[in-house]
Parts: C-alpha cells; structure tokens; sequence
C-alpha cells in the first residue's frame, strides 16, 4: 500500500521495481487476520495499514476478504 500511495502523491505510475512489487500482490484474502481486531499479533501491522487506507478503502479491504481467496502461486502456476 505505501507503493500506491506514494505513486498516488507523486502523481506518477510506478517505477518498473514497484510494479515488479505490486504484480506479487493477490489481495487481503491471504490476510484477513490482519482485520480482526481480537489478534493482537497483527496489531502493529493493522494499524499501520489503517494510516495508508482512508476509512472507505479500510472497509472495502476488509468486506473483500470475505471473497477474496488465496491460491499458492505453485498451484496456479500448475493450473
């Protein structure tokens, strides 16, 4: 998230080593602890992720998890 936001206030694409990066990304459903608030494990990272998300992109990250899933990159790539 630091990537786009960065490229967002710079007003710029990514760099080629930031969308080599951002291409690595499949989305919060290989996360969804990091929204519930009972695991504290995830807490730093939960709140340094509410500092990159204004509150509507915090709620539509959080409600895609619910249909967002996560393949292994291996098995895909099998696929």
């Amino acid at each position: 998230m630091q990537i786009v936001r960065t490229c967002r206030e710079e007003q710029r694409p990514a760099t080629p080593a930031e969308q080599d990066v951002l291409a690595q990304w499949s989305g919060w459903g290989a996360i969804p602890e990091i929204f519930d608030e009972s695991r504290g494990e995830w807490a730093a990272d939960r709140a340094r992720l509410r500092e990159l998300l204004g509150p509507d992109e915090w709620a539509d990250a959080r409600a895609s998890t619910l249909n967002a899933h996560y393949t292994d990159p291996a098995i895909a790539q099998v696929m």
